[in-house]
């Protein structure tokens, strides 16, 4: 299978997916399905056999995570153009990632940080777009507000994996930061459930959490934590948190 095609075209082919629900929305499970295939496909072709199976599922995770967060999310998108965007964003950054898995390979050292830096970036986007879509399913469909923690707990644990891993953090010595992970993001959930917000403000609110939470757990886990980290992720989180809440109303 030539290189090429996997860099290029199923990126391209993951953008054609994607808008062919707006055509078809009926048809959208099937593409959904297409789209997993494709991901899963493309990382195998780049990484084959090459390391173990348990230090090759982070290449897996982090695109499948966050496609299905944002085909999720894309469920309550009322524009069309956002739609666009939503497509659009995920396939850049297919290619991008893709690019950087083929060259993992081939130099690792050189791209290891920037493997690191679009993983955490990547995990905080798509943990919005999850966000949002439970609380989207809560308000309109009516699902049952247990289920949905539920289902944050396991995509809390199942991202928290990926962005461990790709911070180089082995399980033994990750396994309390990743168990406080998913405690606080459940309790953090539970409480914005009860906030009069619509599901964007909600997602919103959890989405800064997960930065907050995420940023200092993987750096505390890697001892690589400091007093002026600290105070730096709390002031990115008090200025977030001011404009957010004063711009709650208008959203």
């Amino acid at each position: 299978m030539p290189i090429f095609f996997v860099l290029k075209l199923i990126p391209v082919l993951a953008f054609i997916l994607f808008e062919f629900t707006l055509v078809k929305p009926d048809w959208a499970y099937y593409s959904a399905a297409l789209l997993n295939l494709a991901v899963i496909f493309s990382v195998w072709a780049i990484a084959g056999n090459r390391k173990p199976w348990r230090q090759s599922v982070k290449f897996y995770l982090l695109p499948i995570i966050t496609l299905n967060s944002a085909a999720l999310f894309s469920f309550f998108l009322v524009s069309r153009f956002s739609f666009h965007m939503i497509a659009l964003v995920f396939s850049a950054s297919f290619y991008y990632f893709l690019g950087k898995v083929y060259s993992f390979f081939r130099r690792q050292k050189a791209v290891e940080a920037e493997l690191e830096d679009f993983s955490f970036f990547s995990a905080v986007i798509s943990f919005f777009f999850f966000a949002c879509a439970i609380y989207g399913f809560q308000s309109f469909l009516g699902i049952s507000a247990v289920w949905l923690v539920f289902a944050l707990i396991l995509y809390t644990a199942l991202s928290g994996c990926q962005l461990f891993d790709f911070s180089g953090i082995g399980i033994g010595s990750g396994a309390l930061y990743l168990i406080a992970f998913c405690v606080i993001m459940t309790e953090v959930a539970w409480a914005v459930y009860f906030f009069p917000f619509n599901f964007l403000v909600s997602g919103a609110i959890l989405g800064f959490f997960y930065y907050l939470c995420a940023g200092l757990l993987r750096l505390a886990a890697k001892k690589a934590l400091n007093k002026k980290i600290v105070q730096f992720y709390l002031i990115i989180w008090f200025v977030a948190s001011a404009v957010l809440f004063f711009a709650a109303r208008w959203i």
